[in-house]
């Protein structure tokens, strides 16, 4: 199960359609478990547990809550760890 957090959709609907359907996508894929080999790091210095997933320049991050992907922020690479 995949959740957003108001952010994560804000940022969603600041892409273009096309990079919203991919990102979409992609996460939907990887919560299925069909992404074996995706681009995940679990990223430091954060309070509560956070992992960043690649989708193309864009930077989904997220955190595991009870069997749930909270998708915290979704950003452009240049920008995702400001």
């Amino acid at each position: 199960m995949v959740r957003f957090t108001v952010a994560a959709r804000r940022d969603l609907a600041a892409l273009s359609n096309r990079d919203a359907e991919l990102i979409l996508d992609t996460i939907e894929r990887f919560d299925r478990g069909e992404l074996p080999n995706a681009d995940v790091v679990k990223l430091h210095g954060q309070k509560i547990p956070t992992w960043r997933l690649r989708v193309g320049k864009w930077r989904v991050r997220y955190r595991r809550e009870d069997d749930a992907m909270v998708v915290v922020s979704v950003g452009d690479r240049k920008d995702a760890y400001r």
